[in-house]
């Protein structure tokens, strides 16, 4: 026999072993073997850092099967996991603050919102929180008045204090009515400031001093 024979009567040899369920096995064993190796793991950060591997990488997520993959991965415990670690590190609050400022970020959460409060979970999470605020309300001692309101939308500059964009402004309780410090929940004029919708939607119930800080370093960038 011929050494040419040879060769192609061995590739056919290895090629129905490796179509066999048991080559199968053991070329996936190999290739775990291989991938958790550190000239494994070298020889893939180094594809996936180079244009092919990120070109390959775009297709991948893009197609049919990538999108099913990293729908399943998402839902998956390890998924979840790894999603919560990435979401309080410094790169993924950048991100998440990047995105969320973004024209698709903005147009995600606005359609977003309006399907949660049409459904059961949002009414009911928008009636529990209905009903804690006014119970709030009901523990001030001290009230503002329609009057003291006037003078103070009087003095309304166009001007909102913590964007500085020319807005309408809302009436907005400076330390909120269901913070965390109790000592300072307050009805009374003095707690009562104008801002505009967007900055008082923003704010909720964080602390007043935080939030103006990190929007005046975002007017100041």
């Amino acid at each position: 026999m011929e050494i040419s024979e040879k060769k192609l009567l061995r590739k056919a040899t290895q090629a129905k072993y490796a179509a066999s369920p048991k080559g199968k096995k053991s070329l996936d064993l190999a290739k775990s073997r291989y991938n958790s190796s550190i000239k494994g793991k070298a020889t893939r950060d180094e594809y996936n850092s180079s244009l092919d591997g990120k070109a390959a990488d775009v297709k991948y997520s893009v197609s049919l099967k990538g999108k099913v993959t990293q729908t399943k991965y998402a839902a998956s415990p390890k998924g979840k996991s790894s999603r919560i670690k990435y979401a309080i590190t410094l790169k993924g609050k950048s991100s998440r603050d990047k995105w969320a400022n973004s024209l698709g970020g903005k147009e995600y959460q606005k359609k977003y919102r309006v399907e949660y409060r049409a459904s059961l979970e949002g009414k009911a999470t928008f009636a529990k929180y209905a009903a804690k605020r006014g119970f709030a309300l009901d523990a001030c001692q001290e009230n503002f008045t329609a009057d003291q309101l006037e003078v103070l939308l009087s003095k309304w500059t166009g001007i909102c204090p913590c964007c500085n964009k020319n807005r309408k402004p809302t009436i907005d309780h400076f330390y909120p009515l269901l913070g965390k410090n109790e000592a300072l929940r307050s009805n009374a004029i003095e707690n009562i400031w104008l801002i505009c919708k967007s900055c008082n939607s923003s704010k909720g119930n964080r602390d007043p001093i935080g939030f103006l800080l990190k929007n005046l370093n975002k007017t100041t960038l």
